[in-house]
Order: C-alpha cells, then sequence, then structure tokens
C-alpha cells in the first residue's frame, strides 16, 4: 500500500511518465542475471570500465549461481573439488575479494585495492558456463565471449577436447596470429542480433 503511495505520488509529480511506466513489467531473478550479464559482455567488448563491468558479471554470477543449485548447475571455481575443504574459505575470500570490495564499505572505508582487468575474463567465463547450463542455449553475448576466451586463453584449455579443437582450427583458419581485437566480436554479436548469422544452438529469445 505505501509503496502505491509512492508510486502515484511520483506520476502527480511527473517524476514517473507514462512512457516510462509502459516500460515496467514483472522480470523474474533469471531475466535480471541474464540482463546484467549481457551489459556486462558488451561493455567488456567495447572497452569501457573494467569495475562496471566487474560488478555487473558479479552480480550476475551470483543470481545464477543461487539459481543453477536446484539444477545441478556447478561454479567451475566455487565448487572445484581441487580446493582443499579446510582452504575453500580462504580461497573464496580471495575469489570474491574484487566484488566485495566494490561493493561494501561498512569495514574498509580507506582500504585500497589492486584491481586487473584480466579479472574480468575470469568472473564473465564463470557467469557465461552456469548462464549457458541453465538456459541450455547460448545467446549471441555468451557464444561470443566464450569464443574470445578460448583464442585469448587458449594455453588454459584442456587439450583434445571438442572446445579446444573447435578453437585450434579457428588460430589456424587466420592468416595471422590471434590478438586481442574485441571489436571483432562485438560483429559477431550483431551479426546474430541482426540474424544475418544464425546458429542452432543461439538463440535470440529472452529469459528462459
Amino acid at each position: 500500500m505505501r509503496l502505491r503511495l509512492h508510486y502515484k505520488a511520483a506520476r502527480a509529480a511527473g517524476v514517473i511518465t507514462s512512457q516510462a511506466t509502459a516500460t515496467m513489467g514483472l522480470i523474474t531473478k533469471f531475466d535480471a542475471a541474464e540482463r546484467q550479464l549481457i551489459q556486462a559482455i558488451r561493455l567488456f567488448f567495447r572497452e569501457e570500465d573494467s569495475v562496471s563491468i566487474h560488478t555487473l558479471s558479479e552480480a550476475a554470477s551470483q543470481i545464477l549461481y543461487d539459481i543453477g543449485k536446484d539444477i545441478g548447475a556447478h561454479s567451475m571455481f566455487r565448487d572445484s573439488d581441487r580446493i582443499r575443504e579446510d582452504k575453500r574459505k580462504e580461497f573464496l575470500a580471495i575469489l570474491f575479494k574484487s566484488r566485495n570490495f566494490f561493493k561494501h564499505a561498512d569495514r574498509d572505508k580507506n582500504e585500497k585495492h589492486e584491481f586487473k582487468d584480466e579479472f574480468n575474463d575470469f568472473s564473465l567465463i564463470e557467469a557465461i558456463n552456469l548462464h549457458s547450463t541453465i538456459k541450455k542455449m547460448w545467446i549471441p553475448e555468451t557464444i561470443a565471449f566464450h569464443l574470445w576466451f578460448g583464442l585469448n586463453w587458449s594455453h588454459l584449455l584442456v587439450a583434445n577436447t571438442e572446445y579446444s579443437a573447435f578453437i585450434e582450427n579457428l588460430k589456424a583458419g587466420r592468416p595471422k596470429p590471434f590478438k586481442n581485437e574485441k571489436s571483432l566480436f562485438n560483429e559477431v554479436i550483431d551479426n546474430f542480433r541482426s540474424g544475418r548469422t544464425v546458429a542452432q544452438n543461439v538463440t535470440l529469445a529472452a529469459g528462459l
């Protein structure tokens, strides 16, 4: 009731217009995470603010991780069986250090934090892994980043897998060694979104 009164007051004051209300609607937790992830990836390929990218990516990742628990979707980092259980809390504190620094200031108002752009590479691939497991499909942004990650971090990939073989074929087909040409992946996304490129496992549909 109180929210409704605030809403009516805002309408009366002109703060909320009829045009704005036309775009309002109910969204699910997955919808919110997907939209955060899409924006994070688009910012990444436009090489915009790395802190904003990380904040969006980590927010999406947390929602997707919580949703994924019910369907058996696992985090490649949080749920790794290569981390000793007695060291897991310490590992997670390191893993989430940047996220927590950007999110809270109640205990460390005067602290400084060393942040590297490469942190976003792994934050995004983590969120994308959870998203694709839950959705069971790729969207243009996630498939583009998945390809970029494989090309840029190919030395980390497990050999003799379908993914690593595909990445090696992509690299072999290039006239010059792969460089971090992020603008090319913006074109990949645009081609999918415009319908110029179509793939069986890539959908333009939002949500589940």
